[in-house]
């Protein structure tokens, strides 16, 4: 599976475009961490790949395939999970599933049930009295049983408590590996998916500032406490014990731990800095 999206461009009022030639592009196994300040525009450009959006300029494609001619064998492979989960009248999680299964023809309702008693929500719970964290682990179970190779998730892990949490890093990560798919996960929690995304892509204003893999970033860059901060620190804050440091690793230094919280904040405040030790 792959996405392509190129020169997209989008605008919610006439003058005022969120996106113009943006660029971006996703492959089977990436479980793509899609940073940003609320109103950055992430959640646009997940409804875009979702399809639920038509760019003013440019596509998206999965497979070659442009997502907003919502052909349904491109469709049948993209669940979608919104940040807001709502509903207008009283239905159980059975009749949800009756008649939302039969879009994804690889739905498994063993790994359904299973998914359900993991997230501790019955299958036939009233989905308008569940409070937003069970909704959401209701329609994490859901998502997950479709058998769909892209899973597309919205702050997923607002409102979801701890053990919740760790479920949806364990089973994101299975699905992705076991259908060799991959997940777009939009999020300003940054901790929250420390451990889960690869790539990273922080976006802002609409533009993506930022696109490096995990991999790339301890190859590149560390974080230390240190007693004061350095000339040559990217991004600095005050810890107790000293000052917190994000800078450049050396060559002969040992790959150390990259605090992404302050990987998002250098990208905030000096995008250009940050991505400066990848240019070379």
């Amino acid at each position: 599976m792959k996405i392509e999206i190129n020169d997209l461009g989008f605008s919610y009022k006439k003058n005022a475009p969120l996106f113009q030639g943006l660029h971006l592009s996703a492959q089977s196994g990436d479980i793509v961490g899609l940073l940003g300040r609320n109103g950055a525009g992430k959640t646009t450009l997940i409804n875009i790949i979702a399809g639920l959006m038509c760019p003013d300029d440019g596509a998206c494609k999965i497979d070659g395939r442009d997502v907003a001619a919502r052909h349904p064998a491109t469709l049948a492979d993209i669940f979608y999970m919104p940040e807001e989960i709502g509903f207008s009248r009283s239905v159980s999680g059975e009749r949800y599933r009756r008649a939302h299964a039969p879009l994804y023809p690889r739905f498994d309702d063993d790994a359904y049930a299973r998914y359900c008693r993991e997230f501790e929500i019955s299958e036939r719970a009233n989905l308008q009295k569940l409070s937003m964290g069970e909704r959401k682990k209701f329609f994490l179970a859901f998502g997950l049983a479709t058998g769909a190779k892209l899973l597309l998730l919205d702050e997923p892990t607002n409102a979801l408590d701890i053990s919740a949490k760790g479920y949806l890093r364990q089973y994101v990560t299975e699905a992705v590996a076991q259908r060799e798919g991959m997940a777009i996960i939009s999020t300003h929690q940054v901790r929250e998916v420390e451990n889960l995304v690869n790539p990273v892509v922080i976006i802002e204003k609409g533009e993506v500032i930022f696109w490096q893999s995990a991999e790339s970033i301890a190859e590149k860059l560390t974080t230390e406490i240190m007693p004061e901060a350095p000339p040559d620190a990217i991004h600095t804050q005050a810890t107790p014990g000293g000052v917190a440091v994000l800078r450049v690793r050396r060559a002969d230094e040992a790959a150390g731990r990259v605090d992404w919280e302050m990987l998002f904040n250098a990208a905030m405040t000096n995008a250009k800095a940050l991505s400066a030790p990848f240019e070379k």
